[in-house]
């Protein structure tokens, strides 16, 4: 685990808090009905401690845009956190009026 091309988030990741854990988060986005290509758009992750709200803006960090067989995933990496569990959020910034954030998992750090 850890390596390559990161997990996938399902629901829950299990981290240790030494090193760092890429992992990948599937990404569909839609406009007005239509497929829409997100990686046009930055793609940012937070960590907040569990059960907290959506985070500010200031706390998300950058990641990146992978596609595969016509599928897009935001990759991140989990890094620098203590033990304990932490909710994932993901953020594609796309503007104003369009910058869905949404829960999408929980590390639990040992």
């Amino acid at each position: 685990m850890g390596h390559g091309k990161g997990d996938e988030v399902s629901k829950v990741l299990q981290v240790t808090s030494s090193g760092s854990f890429p992992f990948r988060v599937p990404a569909i986005a839609q406009e007005n009905g239509a497929p829409l290509d997100p990686t046009a758009f930055p793609v940012l992750f937070a960590f907040p401690i569990e059960g907290s709200d959506d985070p500010a803006d200031g706390v998300y960090v950058a990641g990146t845009w992978e596609t595969a067989n016509g599928l897009y995933y935001g990759r991140g990496v989990i890094k620098n956190l203590t033990e304990g569990r932490y909710d994932i959020w993901m953020w594609i910034n796309g503007g104003p009026s369009a910058s869905p954030r949404e829960k999408v998992g929980t590390a639990v750090v040992t």
